[in-house]
Protein backbone atom coordinates (compact mmCIF):
# COMPACT_ATOMS: atom_id res chain seq x y z
CA UNK A 1 0.00 0.00 0.00
CA UNK A 2 1.09 3.69 -0.84
CA UNK A 3 0.35 6.80 0.22
CA UNK A 4 0.88 9.54 -2.50
CA UNK A 5 0.73 13.27 -1.85
CA UNK A 6 0.58 15.29 -5.23
CA UNK A 7 0.67 19.24 -5.36
CA UNK A 8 -0.87 21.05 -8.16
CA UNK A 9 -0.16 24.96 -8.70
CA UNK A 10 -3.37 26.30 -10.04
CA UNK A 11 -3.90 29.11 -12.48
CA UNK A 12 -4.76 32.23 -10.62
CA UNK A 13 -8.33 32.73 -12.61
CA UNK A 14 -8.74 28.68 -11.51
CA UNK A 15 -9.32 28.84 -7.85
CA UNK A 16 -13.03 29.25 -7.87
CA UNK A 17 -13.47 26.54 -10.85
CA UNK A 18 -11.31 24.23 -8.84
CA UNK A 19 -13.61 24.11 -5.70
CA UNK A 20 -16.16 23.47 -7.84
CA UNK A 21 -14.97 20.68 -9.95
CA UNK A 22 -14.20 19.27 -6.43
CA UNK A 23 -18.01 19.79 -5.54
CA UNK A 24 -18.74 18.34 -8.55
CA UNK A 25 -16.60 15.03 -8.64
CA UNK A 26 -17.74 14.42 -5.70
CA UNK A 27 -21.20 13.89 -5.81
CA UNK A 28 -20.38 11.75 -8.67
CA UNK A 29 -20.61 8.62 -6.52
CA UNK A 30 -20.70 5.98 -8.77
CA UNK A 31 -18.33 6.46 -11.17
CA UNK A 32 -15.75 7.69 -8.33
CA UNK A 33 -16.51 4.19 -6.94
CA UNK A 34 -15.68 2.57 -10.47
CA UNK A 35 -12.47 4.77 -10.35
CA UNK A 36 -11.14 3.90 -6.59
CA UNK A 37 -12.15 -0.18 -7.56
CA UNK A 38 -10.11 0.53 -10.81
CA UNK A 39 -7.22 2.03 -9.80
CA UNK A 40 -6.90 0.00 -6.31
CA UNK A 41 -7.37 3.36 -4.41
CA UNK A 42 -8.95 3.23 -0.92
CA UNK A 43 -8.72 7.11 -0.14
CA UNK A 44 -8.83 10.17 -2.38
CA UNK A 45 -8.66 13.14 -0.98
CA UNK A 46 -8.17 16.83 -2.24
CA UNK A 47 -7.77 20.55 -0.89
CA UNK A 48 -6.74 23.93 -2.15
CA UNK A 49 -4.87 26.34 -0.51
CA UNK A 50 -3.88 29.73 -1.51
CA UNK A 51 -0.47 31.38 -0.39
CA UNK A 52 1.34 34.07 -1.15
CA UNK A 53 2.76 32.29 -3.85
CA UNK A 54 -0.34 31.19 -5.38
CA UNK A 55 -2.93 29.00 -4.81
CA UNK A 56 -2.39 25.03 -5.44
CA UNK A 57 -4.30 21.90 -5.72
CA UNK A 58 -3.13 19.04 -3.30
CA UNK A 59 -4.60 15.40 -3.65
CA UNK A 60 -3.71 12.69 -1.08
CA UNK A 61 -4.20 8.90 -2.10
CA UNK A 62 -4.05 5.70 -0.70
CA UNK A 63 -3.77 3.55 -3.29
CA UNK A 64 -1.80 -0.06 -4.14
CA UNK A 65 0.33 1.00 -6.81
CA UNK A 66 1.28 4.88 -8.12
CA UNK A 67 2.12 3.38 -11.49
CA UNK A 68 -1.24 1.33 -12.03
CA UNK A 69 -2.88 4.74 -11.10
CA UNK A 70 -1.28 6.75 -13.55
CA UNK A 71 -1.89 3.97 -16.74
CA UNK A 72 -4.71 3.66 -15.12
CA UNK A 73 -5.82 7.47 -15.71
CA UNK A 74 -4.02 7.51 -18.88
CA UNK A 75 -6.34 4.37 -20.79
CA UNK A 76 -9.83 4.49 -19.03
CA UNK A 77 -12.23 4.71 -21.09
CA UNK A 78 -14.51 6.31 -17.79
CA UNK A 79 -15.73 9.26 -18.78
CA UNK A 80 -14.53 11.24 -15.35
CA UNK A 81 -11.22 10.62 -16.61
CA UNK A 82 -11.45 12.76 -19.28
CA UNK A 83 -13.88 15.64 -17.10
CA UNK A 84 -10.68 15.55 -14.88
CA UNK A 85 -7.93 15.68 -17.70
CA UNK A 86 -10.35 18.87 -19.29
CA UNK A 87 -10.74 20.20 -16.22
CA UNK A 88 -6.68 19.90 -15.61
CA UNK A 89 -5.46 21.25 -18.86
CA UNK A 90 -7.53 24.67 -18.31
CA UNK A 91 -6.54 24.91 -14.67
CA UNK A 92 -3.49 23.47 -13.75
CA UNK A 93 -0.09 25.51 -14.70
CA UNK A 94 2.61 24.31 -16.49
CA UNK A 95 3.24 20.80 -16.95
CA UNK A 96 1.71 19.43 -14.18
CA UNK A 97 -1.58 18.39 -15.48
CA UNK A 98 0.02 14.45 -15.19
CA UNK A 99 -0.58 12.90 -11.89
CA UNK A 100 3.04 13.39 -10.26
CA UNK A 101 3.96 12.78 -6.53
CA UNK A 102 5.60 15.23 -4.41
CA UNK A 103 5.82 11.91 -1.87
CA UNK A 104 5.16 8.59 -1.94
CA UNK A 105 4.81 6.82 1.34
CA UNK A 106 4.61 2.66 1.71
CA UNK A 107 2.70 1.58 4.57
CA UNK A 108 4.75 -0.30 7.07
Amino acid sequence: MQYVLSKFKLRPDAVESAKKFLAEINHKQKEMAEVLSDAAMSLDCSFVDTTPEGSFLFVFKRIEDHEKLRKEMANSKLGIYDSIREWAAKSIEGEGQELRALAVFEAL
